[in-house]
């Protein structure tokens, strides 16, 4: 009788916490997914830097990718230099454009921003998963960062692409990486 109170007991414990987790990843999710689609309301001392990228040259037979990473190197010398959300609170996320996410299909597995020595890192990535694949001759933007400096010049920021990790993967029975920079990928300065 001893045992079947005790599991009984275990079950609704690891039930609750079971239930407590999920709500607790809903509002996380909703959290980012309601930060994602703010674009005009960014913060004062906030910049919004856009990563842009198209699967083909404007006149051009359309190629279709399945995926897309990029990863993206900052001096990290700066002290001042902060990756933050669109309010301008600290943040080691960058934010999904909301057109592509409403996109059925679009999953981000890759998200996360990392310093090692003296440089920053921000890595990102895009899969897409329905069967005909993605393409796009226009330029389409993959995701937004935030940055908060109080000594930054717009005319001097200098993310770089690191061409080894970053890829653009055709969808065809072998993969082939159709990275080209600035021809298919680059970022820009929104404010």
């Amino acid at each position: 009788m001893k045992k079947k109170k005790f599991f009984i007991i275990l079950f609704i414990i690891v039930a609750f916490i079971g239930i407590f987790s999920g709500l607790l990843l809903v509002k996380e999710k909703q959290s980012l997914q309601k930060e994602a689609k703010i674009s005009e309301g960014v913060a004062k001392g906030v910049t919004q830097v856009a990563i842009m990228f198209r699967t083909s040259p404007k006149d051009s037979q359309p190629k279709t990718i399945s995926g897309i990473s990029i990863r993206l190197a900052y001096d990290g010398k700066d002290p001042n230099f902060k990756i933050v959300n669109s309010s301008g609170a600290h943040s080691n996320l960058i934010y999904p454009d909301s057109n592509l996410t409403k996109i059925q299909g679009w999953t981000f597995p890759v998200n996360k921003v990392s310093s090692q020595k003296d440089k920053l890192f921000i890595d990102f990535a895009g899969i897409y998963t329905d069967i005909s694949g993605f393409s796009s001759n226009d330029f389409v933007t993959l995701a937004t960062i935030y940055i908060k400096d109080q000594s930054f010049d717009q005319n001097s920021l200098n993310l770089t692409f690191d061409l080894e990790k970053s890829k653009v993967m055709t969808k065809e029975e072998n993969p082939k990486n159709i990275l080209s920079t600035p021809d298919n990928l680059y970022y820009k300065i929104i404010n």
